[in-house]
């Protein structure tokens, strides 16, 4: 096969070599040259990735296996091989460990040799694509169940686990964190564990009531138990030890009791920490200034770095109190009049029947009888929609309910 999705790098500081190849090959496949390991790298950095990798073993400066050892890293994707005229023993060896090369081969190398390894490494590249493809699949799928799961059994810790999840993007960024789709997940799975609590003990957390000492120590290990329950999914590892550690303190005290302090702690589970107290406090009613003055004042709870950065997000926009300030002028409050009538038509009124995925509850879900079903922010999902389907059946639900597509919502 060949076309530019099959690209192929050689690497030879020989100019006449590259040459040639280019001769050879350039009818058959796409084909790129760099004439030293730093130009190969700087090619893959510019053009990559490379479908397959061919360098020579004796280069100055960056040897073959040197340079493969770094596409390794760069670019994993990549199938590695060998070409040199020295075909003694340490020199495959150094190059099949260090670089991970798929095929080695001697120079001078006849045409059709090099072309069936080409094509054999264009195998083991769809192999490995495919193993990751279905990997991939499978574990989104596996993630979909599982929260699907969890909002049909703990709605209210789904909801939590939303509004926790809907910071965490930014906060990565302001705390300078890449990946942030895994703290996301790790944010929106770390519920998971309140599966294994009792009816009793998860009503008592919705309502706020207090908990006895039996039943603390219960909930004290949720994070663990859905650590372990995610630990048996094949690339979950650092999501579920991010789980693991999203409610142990700063200075080491908390769960799980360990010697794991500070910045051995997982980055991610830092973050979490604090997002999620912080959302526990809004929840709670209390306003976003007074909840990061608070959580300042937790001396040894948070990375300090963390809570400063994540603070310039959470802490709301300075304005002037009406107290004393002069009364509004005409455009003043034409302005004004405008940004609500502007919020008021971002929202919109349907029936429960009505409801899409993806639709974000502006008002709190209620039964007829008053008691709340859903909190506002939360996200409605297609397992949730069916949720209240059958709620609206049984118990009937006050409707109109009040809407917003989701960047309203944020």
């Amino acid at each position: 096969m060949s076309g530019p999705e099959r690209k192929i790098l050689f690497v030879d500081d020989e100019q006449n070599v590259l040459e040639a190849i280019q001769r050879q090959l350039r009818k058959v496949y796409s084909i790129h040259t760099a004439e030293s390991g730093e130009a190969a790298l700087a090619s893959i950095e510019a053009n990559g990735p490379y479908t397959v990798v061919v360098s020579d073993m004796r280069m100055p400066k960056m040897n073959g296996a040197e340079l493969l050892e770094k596409v390794a890293a760069l670019s994993p994707q990549s199938v590695r091989i060998m070409l040199t005229g020295n075909a003694d023993q340490q020199t495959a060896m150094d190059a099949v460990n260090r670089g991970g090369v798929f095929r080695f081969l001697t120079k001078p190398c006849q045409t059709e040799a090099l072309i069936q390894a080409i094509e054999a490494a264009f195998g083991q590249y769809d192999l490995a694509r495919a193993e990751t493809d279905i990997l991939d699949k499978t574990l989104l799928g596996t993630i979909g169940v599982l929260t699907e799961i969890l909002v049909g059994v703990q709605p209210a810790a789904f909801n939590r686990a939303a509004r926790i999840r809907s910071h965490v993007r930014a906060c990565c960024t302001a705390c300078g964190l890449n990946d942030s789709w895994q703290i996301e997940l790790a944010a929106l799975l770390a519920p998971i564990g309140q599966l294994t609590l009792p009816s009793e003990v998860a009503s008592k957390i919705q309502s706020g009531a207090v908990l006895s000492e039996q039943e603390t120590a219960m909930v004290l290990r949720v994070p663990e138990i859905g650590s372990n329950l995610l630990k048996k999914i094949p690339r979950m590892d650092l999501i579920a030890r991010t789980i693991a550690y999203s409610s142990k303190y700063y200075n080491g005290h908390g769960h799980p009791i360990d010697r794991v302090m500070g910045k051995e702690i997982p980055a991610g589970a830092r973050l979490l920490k604090i997002i999620s107290d912080f959302v526990d406090l809004e929840m709670a009613r209390m306003p976003r200034s007074v909840a990061i003055r608070l959580m300042h004042t937790r001396i040894g709870w948070y990375d300090p770095e963390f809570l400063a950065s994540v603070s310039t997000h959470f802490q709301p926009p300075r304005v002037l109190k009406l107290a004393s300030s002069p009364a509004r002028t005409d455009k003043e409050l034409t302005v004004a009049q405008g940004k609500a009538a502007a919020v008021e038509e971002s929202c919109w009124e349907v029936s429960v029947a009505d409801l899409s995925e993806g639709d974000v509850l502006v008002e709190d879900a209620c039964s007829r009888t008053g008691s709340c079903l859903l909190s506002a922010g939360t996200v409605v999902t297609a397992a949730l929609h069916e949720r209240l389907l059958n709620l609206a059946a049984l118990r009937g639900i006050r409707e109109p309910l009040r809407i917003a597509p989701s960047e309203e919502a944020a």
